[in-house]
């Protein structure tokens, strides 16, 4: 958090989660899977496909036991 007009950033960092949490919600409603990736985790590109394949699978096994189409 900045250190100089704190309300300002405050208000602007809730903000952002709030649109984050509805986006990712519509996203969802739509069929889409989301992951979030953010900007520090690209440091370590080996470490970031890991986990992303990782949630793709988990993804898919959770969709395969639910018996639906894994990709819409």
């Amino acid at each position: 958090m900045p250190k100089s007009n704190t309300d300002f950033w405050e208000k602007k960092f809730a903000a952002n989660v709030e649109r984050d949490k509805r986006v990712k919600a519509e996203l969802k409603d739509l069929g889409w899977r989301v992951i979030t990736v953010w900007s520090c985790e690209l440091k370590d590109m080996e470490t970031l496909k890991q986990r992303l394949v990782s949630e793709i699978k988990n993804k898919e096994m959770l969709m395969a036991a639910e018996k639906k189409p894994v990709y819409e």
